[in-house]
């Protein structure tokens, strides 16, 4: 594998508090593990009688009713594919000036956004092979490589005072198309984009070390999206979405 990573740092003077970066990635793998479809398997031995695939195909012995027939194509996990993925992160920080409202103190507030783009997720997997073709995946949801959202970001404001602390946070995942939604067409369609909102209230107790927090998340009860690719007896991808609607929960942290 080779990877790319450019980066730049911004604080300007004639703002204190704020910072920013912007990060340029790339990342190329070779020989990445790829399953093998049967109509590679068949296209590939058909053009090339000598191709390792061929093995891959099981005909009836000359002791059966149909000697020759295919009745098992293997479709093993092989080391082949090529994958390439570019894209660009990046940061926003914000701590606001401290500020008094006559002769009340509204405490101090940070605000923070991270955004990640992702341009090209690229996968060839048969590179060399008749008929192979190279497939962006970027903004798509697919059996193989799961959720590829163009954009994801998450915004959020904090807030101290004393030993007091709150945060607000909203967490967007852009549109995707999710392919081969129908089972019997093949046909795409689209998923729509998600944005989760979660609130947090603090208060810390320097006496004890401790710290207690409580807070809710998905706040606006989100349901995940349908996507129909999962096994088991769920059709949501766990591993992006919020599958339990809203749900609240108390935190104690103490430091020895």
């Amino acid at each position: 594998g080779k990877s790319i990573d450019l980066g730049l740092v911004y604080s300007p003077s004639w703002a204190p508090g704020l910072s920013s970066t912007v990060d340029f990635w790339h990342i190329y793998l070779a020989d990445t593990l790829t399953a093998i479809q049967a109509d590679t398997v068949v296209s590939s031995c058909f053009n090339n009688s000598a191709s390792p695939y061929c093995s891959f195909i099981n005909r009836q012995d000359n002791t059966s009713r149909q000697p020759g027939q295919v009745f098992l194509i293997n479709t093993p996990v092989v080391n082949l594919g090529n994958l390439s993925t570019t894209g660009i992160d990046y940061t926003l920080r914000y701590k606001i000036p401290h500020f008094n409202l006559g002769s009340a103190d509204p405490g101090d507030f940070q605000a923070g956004l991270n955004t990640t783009y992702t341009s090209t997720y690229k996968n060839e997997a048969t590179p060399g092979q008749p008929g192979s073709t190279t497939i962006n995946y970027a903004g798509t949801y697919g059996a193989q490589f799961g959720n590829i959202s163009r954009w994801r970001g998450t915004l959020s404001l904090g807030w101290t005072k004393g030993n007091w602390s709150a945060q607000w946070q909203s967490r967007y995942i852009h549109r995707l198309t999710l392919l081969h939604a129908d089972a019997v067409t093949g046909a795409n369609s689209p998923m729509a984009s998600v944005l989760y909102h979660s609130i947090q209230l603090g208060y810390e107790v320097p006496s004890i070390h401790t710290k207690f927090d409580v807070g809710v998340d998905n706040l606006m009860n989100k349901t995940p999206p349908l996507v129909y690719q999962n096994s088991g007896n769920y059709n949501v991808d766990t591993a992006t979405y919020d599958v339990l609607g809203r749900y609240y929960w108390a935190r104690a942290t103490v430091k020895f």
